[in-house]
């Protein structure tokens, strides 16, 4: 896990890292609630919209969560052909 670096997440979506804002091509977002394959997104939004506050609750909380280890604040960021990388993400 990225320890260092955290992820806002608020009702614009999730705010990306300047490298996956900047990639072009496939990515695989994952957070507790369900996983996104999104494969092909355009470079230069450092804002994911597709993702928000309700993704990021405890296990418990959701409705057939599909990435629970994630719960309840961690987002995995993958580009395809890439590892991923996993993140805590933080709400103001």
């Amino acid at each position: 896990m990225s320890d260092e670096e955290q992820l806002r997440v608020d009702t614009d979506g999730l705010h990306l890292p300047d490298r996956y804002a900047e990639h072009e091509g496939g990515l695989v977002v994952r957070t507790p609630r369900s996983t996104i394959d999104h494969r092909s997104r355009s470079a230069g939004s450092a804002c994911y919209g597709l993702v928000g506050p309700t993704d990021f609750r405890h296990a418990e909380d959701l409705i057939d969560p599909r990435n629970p280890k994630l719960a309840p604040d961690r987002v995995s960021l993958k580009r395809y052909g890439e590892e991923a990388e996993t993140f805590r993400v933080v709400m103001p």
